[in-house]
């Protein structure tokens, strides 16, 4: 297995990303970099007005629309999405942002093979994105946000322990 750069996961407190996605979150990140594609995760963890303010963007604030989840609407909210930076050149010091969906197809490839949803493959592209797929067991937002209401970020992770979610896969080195 490919050594993981330390400064991949540096931005988000790893904590605040509910267990099983982290988990493969990690060796999602090993098997990119395995195939010459390094990515840093940018964002974890949003509050709501985090979010309220990135959906404010290309509509009553500066910049290009980003999102069409309001406050409490995105799996950020959650702890169950993660958003993901592709260096563009990994022999130079530092992180050279490459924003292109192409950059992310092997992001989305590799996320898809452990079982995760890549928003690079929905109608309303956001290439970066990765998060748990909680639809293969009939949830949806309105469901978090009902667990959430009662109790909290752990409420809502109590809720998901009753499922069954994909694990890392076992190494073959």
């Amino acid at each position: 297995m490919t050594q993981l750069d330390p400064k991949a996961l540096a931005r988000i407190n790893v904590d605040d990303i509910y267990p099983p996605l982290m988990a493969l979150a990690v060796r999602l990140l090993e098997n990119c970099e395995a195939q010459g594609a390094r990515y840093y995760v940018v964002s974890g963890l949003r509050t709501h007005a985090e979010q309220e303010a990135l959906y404010a963007q290309g509509r009553t604030a500066p910049g290009a629309v980003v999102t069409r989840a309001r406050g409490g609407e995105s799996l950020h909210n959650h702890g169950l999405a993660l958003d993901f930076c592709r260096d563009s050149n990994m022999t130079r010091a530092g992180l050279q942002p490459d924003w292109s969906k192409r950059a992310y197809e092997a992001l989305a490839h590799e996320a898809a093979k452990l079982g995760l949803e890549p928003g690079l493959y929905w109608k309303f592209t956001d290439a970066p994105h990765v998060q748990l797929k909680i639809s293969v067991h009939g949830l949806d937002v309105r469901k978090l946000q009902a667990q959430y209401a009662t109790g909290g970020l752990a409420g809502v992770w109590r809720h998901l322990d009753g499922f069954t979610w994909p694990q890392v896969p076992q190494s073959s080195t």
